[in-house]
């Protein structure tokens, strides 16, 4: 049994991009508008606000690494 009592989207704004971005190649030149979502779950213990944010690739590779996990420096001082 689930101790959720509420579940609320809320719209915290939009972004316009190239939809290739989304679609790996596909919709060149096409712009498109999508909404930035956050999540408002409210429990039998309080609430929970649930943000998911949206990363590039090289915006993840820059502080996580390739695979997107973070990494620690290897003795040697380069990354794993």
């Amino acid at each position: 049994m689930t101790s959720v009592t509420g579940f609320w989207p809320l719209l915290c704004g939009t972004h316009r991009y190239e939809k290739t971005l989304s679609t790996r190649g596909r919709g060149d030149g096409v712009i498109i508008e999508a909404p930035i979502l956050a999540y408002l779950v409210e429990t039998k213990n309080g609430r929970i606000l649930y943000d998911v944010v949206a990363t590039t690739p090289r915006s993840t590779s820059r502080h996580c690494g390739r695979s997107g996990m973070k990494t620690r420096p290897s003795r040697s001082g380069r990354r794993r």
